[in-house]
């Protein structure tokens, strides 16, 4: 059985895994959103580029990572 601090620690590395994936998926996002208000084709045409569809992809397995 688990005393107290083993329980702690392990409720603390949870914690702290689950903040980098939420991190790394809000980065993947903001990376979608600068590059699509910055991009000429996604502007144009309201479509992803090949950049941003590549974007979007990442954000999405780090969101269902993150899940």
């Amino acid at each position: 059985m688990r005393d107290s601090t083993e329980t702690n620690a392990a409720g603390a590395e949870a914690r702290g895994q689950r903040a980098t994936e939420v991190a790394a998926t809000d980065e993947a996002w903001r990376a979608f959103i600068v590059h699509t208000q910055g991009c000429s084709a996604c502007r144009s045409t309201g479509l992803d580029c090949e950049p941003a569809a590549e974007l979007k992809r990442i954000w999405r397995a780090s969101k269902e990572t993150a899940a």
